[in-house]
């Protein structure tokens, strides 16, 4: 069960350097897709975006954890919902306008979300023992702060100001990793 836990960690951990690079960066990354569009009118619509990447997934979250909770099994969802984030990001990094760029953003906080949240009980029915809860909940929160500092190093390998499109696929590659880490986890015994 501890391997499974630090595997339920290194896939939380990949997923969220995807999404701490896209808080920080997607200003950014929208204004290398839309080179001229004016400031203000570009942050207003990556404010709206944001706005709805947040709370569209949480519906369609709540539906996904109770049909993983009727067929009792998560690692499927997981991987789907990985998937589905990996090819978000997939599509912004071909993306070559806004729309393109915003439809890729979409699929992608859609996956991220309910990967993050199906994940959160998967890693909860994982924990070895009752003694060490507290514990063990602690590292996990390790992959909300770790994230920034591999992120960071990878934004200065892999981005420029003008174009984003490594990194996004470097990105969606680390995102289709969680899902597959996810995988191979065997659980409960």
């Amino acid at each position: 069960l501890r391997r499974d836990l630090l595997t339920a960690w290194a896939a939380r951990l990949l997923l969220q350097v995807a999404g701490n690079m896209l808080s920080l960066y997607l200003l950014y990354y929208f204004q290398s897709v839309v080179p001229g569009a004016p400031p203000a009118e570009l942050a207003a619509r990556v404010s709206h975006i944001l706005t709805f990447a947040f709370i569209i997934p949480l519906p369609i979250a709540v539906l996904v954890g109770r049909l993983s909770d009727r067929v009792g099994r998560r690692k499927p969802f997981l991987f789907a919902a990985a998937a589905l984030a990996a090819s978000g990001l997939v599509g912004m990094a071909f993306a070559r306008d806004w729309p393109a760029g915003a439809i890729g953003f979409g699929a992608y906080a859609i996956g991220s979300q309910i990967f993050l949240v199906l994940h959160a009980t998967f890693a909860m029915q994982l924990l070895p023992s009752p003694e060490h809860r507290g514990r063990d909940l602690g590292l996990l929160n390790l992959t909300n702060t770790l994230p920034a500092l591999i992120g960071l190093g990878l934004a200065w390998l892999l981005a420029t100001p003008h174009d984003f499109g490594l990194l996004m696929l470097a990105l969606a590659g680390l995102t289709l990793c969680a899902g597959v880490t996810v995988l191979a986890i065997q659980g409960r015994r």
